[in-house]
């Protein structure tokens, strides 16, 4: 094989960064000629353009999301050419979550949940004013001596707006799949918290029996009960 073809399927493919959490991107940047198929091995990890795992893709930059249900390990992304023929295989590590993650995780509920609330509202405003629209229009075809101009400015003003409402429910779309990651994540939580209260309980129940200070270790777990009930309250607040 040309030495040169060699450098070129060896730099087919760049992940930045190489680590990760759940919730958070990677950059993938394609090189070389032509058309390649990229998949990754876990299907909760997506391509954020068509929220697959599976993309065809030609050299350029893409985003690839971390699902809030991924499990964390090494995980591997498969560049093979149209034909099904693999050009090479890149690893990256998927950290967990950390107990500092989970404040940030009841942040960004609220955060959604604003955004969530604000497009909702701005896409009401944008059919209200299209129906305004329509009925002056429907106002002017009754009059005598028909404004033709005023009628296709008023119907180019709501094609603008009909496409500013198609932008906006996309935004809507991707924001519900987020919105689902962070339920799935809230309900994983639940679980932990459920072990988690129970390891608390044994623990209470051993340290008072052994008077030991390290009784202040077991109260940590506390911690992790009361931030994922409080991320548990916010979630719920999305399904609205």
């Amino acid at each position: 094989m040309n030495p040169l073809m060699i450098f070129a399927l060896t730099l087919a493919l760049a992940l930045h960064p190489s680590s990760v959490k759940p919730g958070e991107e990677i950059s993938v940047s394609l090189y070389g000629n032509g058309t390649y198929l990229l998949e990754v091995s876990d299907p909760d990890i997506y391509f954020s353009e068509s929220l697959s795992n599976k993309i065809v893709a030609t050299p350029g930059s893409y985003e690839l999301r971390v699902g809030f249900e991924t499990t964390p390990g090494m995980k591997s992304i498969f560049v093979r050419h149209e034909n099904g023929s693999l050009v090479e295989i890149r690893y990256f590590l998927v950290l967990p979550l950390s107990e500092a993650d989970l404040g940030k995780l009841v942040d960004l509920a609220s955060e959604m949940e604003r955004e969530f609330i604000s497009l909702k509202n701005q896409i009401n405003l944008l059919k209200d004013e299209i129906k305004q629209k329509e009925a002056e229009i429907e106002r002017l075809k009754n009059q005598p001596g028909v404004n033709d101009e005023k009628i296709r400015e008023l119907e180019n003003q709501i094609s603008d707006l009909k496409s500013q409402v198609l932008s906006k429910e996309n935004e809507v779309y991707k924001l519900k799949i987020k919105i689902s990651d962070l339920n799935n994540t809230a309900r994983s939580l639940q679980d932990q918290v459920v072990k988690l209260q129970s390891e608390k309980n044994i623990l209470e129940s051993q340290m008072a029996k052994l008077g030991s200070p390290e009784f202040l270790e077991a109260t940590k777990l506390g911690f992790f009960f009361i931030v994922a009930f409080t991320a548990g309250i916010l979630i719920s607040l999305l399904r609205r």
